[in-house]
């Protein structure tokens, strides 16, 4: 029909610059659409329609993603696949997998609510490693497998509690390691900074980070070199502290 006649009758033409003077126009139910493209004949050739995605290609305009007929009964035999692995791995049946997945969650949650009571209760006993004295300070030195950030934290503010002139440094050895250095109160209020000090220590693999006063992080460069680093570190915490000494006796 008539580019206009089609207009007037309320079909959508999404991309009037291209449309001839005569069109052909596509009803479905309500809509009245202008071709745009390749249609079929009946709905029926299109079979099984699956939506694979969507996105935006103008301001208010939505372009909506499909597969269809043999192509989406491929993608649905996939996700089966994936969803029969994965209720393998978590030995369930496929209908069970939500209330699997429901209570693997719920038990990492109580496993973490045990966590935060048991370090918040242990007054910071529940870390281990090798204790020494640096120039009047009590230095920590211990390892972790853990790349939980938040977990560090905790493990960071349980040190923290009821300590003071102490260090702990953390060598984290999952990914490509990591150094993770906690300060107690009264040395954060005496102008130390925990940054300063992991920086000094990470230097040693070729990494560097930062942080908050009291707790500072950061990434190993080369892991290989972490065990020269944790070596070295008495004395590097020794030399930190007699920096921040002499600064303070300048300062006075």
């Amino acid at each position: 029909m008539p580019y206009q006649e089609a207009l007037a009758l309320g079909a959508m033409a999404f991309f009037s610059e291209k449309y001839g003077d005569v069109v052909r126009a596509v009803s479905m139910g309500p809509s009245l659409e202008l071709c745009g493209g390749t249609h079929v004949r009946t709905t029926g050739q299109i079979g099984t329609f699956r939506f694979s995605g969507q996105s935006g290609v103008a301001a208010g305009v939505r372009r909506i993603e499909a597969v269809t007929g043999s192509a989406a009964l491929r993608a649905i035999r996939e996700l089966e696949q994936r969803l029969a692995s994965v209720a393998e791995a978590l030995k369930a049946q496929p209908e069970h997998l939500v209330r699997r997945v429901e209570q693997l969650v719920e038990e990492r949650h109580r496993l973490e609510a045990r966590l935060a009571d048991a370090l918040k209760s242990s007054g910071g006993g529940s870390v281990s490693g090798e204790v020494t004295t640096v120039n009047g300070i009590e230095l920590t030195l211990a390892d972790t497998t853990s790349d939980d950030r938040a977990e560090i934290g905790r493990i960071a503010d349980s040190f923290r509690e009821r300590r003071r002139n102490a260090i702990l440094v953390l060598f984290g050895s999952s990914g490509r390691g990591s150094i993770h250095v906690t300060l107690t109160d009264d040395l954060v209020a005496s102008g130390r900074k925990a940054g300063d000090l992991v920086n000094r220590i990470a230097a040693l693999s070729g990494g560097k980070g930062g942080g908050r006063p009291a707790f500072a992080s950061a990434g190993a460069g080369d892991p290989t070199l972490l065990g020269a680093a944790r070596a070295a570190t008495p004395e590097l915490v020794s030399a930190w502290l007699d920096d921040r000494q002499v600064a303070g006796t300048r300062g006075a």
